[in-house]
């Protein structure tokens, strides 16, 4: 019998050797397929994107917060001014 090369030899245990069908032997070890790969691919596109939607969020609130607070201080500023002024008047000449 001649063989074509698509075959591989598989020792059955006993020291007898059987010619194998080398796709079953693939089917065994089969790569993902076009399909697989794209639907991980789209999965981790969508996860990236929640996260840098979260992220940019979070960048968000920072400069709400760091605005909030520069209110704050210049309201604190002001009312201080007008507390140490206020013996003066409003309007000095």
């Amino acid at each position: 019998m001649a063989h074509t090369g698509f075959e591989i030899l598989r020792s059955a245990g006993h020291g007898k050797m059987d010619y194998v069908d080398k796709s079953a032997v693939m089917k065994a070890f089969r790569a993902f397929t076009l399909i697989e790969l794209l639907v991980v691919i789209a999965i981790i596109d969508i996860l990236a994107a929640l996260l840098l939607s979260a992220l940019v969020g979070g960048k968000e609130k920072t400069k709400r917060a760091a605005c909030k607070n520069s209110v704050r201080q210049f309201a604190i500023a002001c009312h201080l001014h007008a507390h140490d002024h206020e013996a003066r008047g409003s309007a000095q000449s």
